[in-house]
């Protein structure tokens, strides 16, 4: 029986996939199930990859469900994930050759308390020359960008256990949220090791979720304030100086004004700190300006 699965959520990126598919198929260990997650395509995957599933030259599941957004494809992957540990891997990445390989073999050196394993992402060209954590370094996701101040897109092989109880919350009427959301949340169940490696290389898209994540917020606002707010909570949990935790929570707050502001809301309805919040009210009219207009 497989142990690991690699996971693929996809909505009308058929020529994206396909290249994945390819890269898929030359790993040098096939010992895999790719669980493939539509999110409602509308562009011919589904007949694409029924095609590969009767070529057989790799274990494929799939699973297509109406437009609800990549976090509802995770859910989805996520309960019917039937190995100890699940690696997501989007369209328009590209795994190494080694990429299965590698991973089993960094997994065989963590332990039962370890929750996966992290990698940073790499370029589709060239090298990753920005800082890292040396490998075996233990460490909460959350930490990486507010603790350490490394800005970067990580890869991350999940213990699926873990991740079948924390599913993201699925709000009638919005088709976004954040993967900060689950990050935040599995602080409480454990860490991960850090390692070096490259297990795929990617390509910022100008259409993708990150290239308008503002935009997302404003049309997705319950969601939005529930990451925002989970975002204030870990705060505490860091082993932050006092100025950065400082600065981390006035941000929260900024922007949780800032979008209920946008969006018509009571910021008292929303806000994890009412008093920040009254103090920061002027400085967040001019910060709802500037990210949400």
């Amino acid at each position: 029986m497989q142990t690991l699965t690699i996971f693929t959520p996809v909505y009308n990126r058929i020529e994206k996939i396909s290249a994945l598919y390819k890269g898929l198929c030359g790993q040098e260990d096939k010992d895999f199930v790719w669980l493939i997650v539509d999110d409602g395509s509308t562009d011919g995957t589904e007949a694409v990859v029924k095609t590969w599933m009767k070529e057989a030259v790799l274990c494929i599941r799939y699973l297509k469900q109406e437009n609800g957004g990549k976090h509802r494809a995770h859910n989805r992957g996520v309960e019917i994930c039937d190995t100890e540990w699940f690696f997501c891997i989007d369209s328009d990445d590209l795994p190494e050759a080694n990429t299965v390989r590698m991973i089993k073999e960094r997994l065989k050196g963590i332990e039962k308390e370890d929750i996966g394993i992290v990698f940073p992402r790499y370029p589709m060209v060239g090298v990753y020359e920005g800082p890292w954590f040396p490998d075996g370094t233990r460490i909460y996701i959350p930490e990486i960008k507010m603790r350490f101040h490394r800005v970067i897109e990580t890869a991350i092989v999940f213990r699926s256990s873990c991740l079948k109880g924390h599913l993201f919350p699925e709000i009638d009427g919005e088709n976004f949220m954040s993967e900060e959301v689950l990050h935040n949340g599995l602080m409480q169940e454990g860490s991960f090791v850090a390692y070096r490696d490259c297990v795929y290389r990617f390509a910022y898209l100008q259409d993708g979720l990150t290239s308008r994540v503002f935009q997302l917020w404003k049309e997705n606002p319950r969601g939005s304030i529930l990451l925002l707010t989970s975002r204030y909570n870990v705060i505490h949990r860091m082993n932050l100086p006092m100025g950065a935790r400082w600065r981390e929570k006035i941000g929260c707050i900024l922007n949780i004004n800032a979008l209920c502001m946008a969006t018509n809301r009571r910021i008292r309805d929303f806000s994890p700190d009412i008093k920040l919040s009254v103090l920061l009210l002027l400085p967040s009219f001019f910060f709802k300006k500037r990210r949400f207009g």
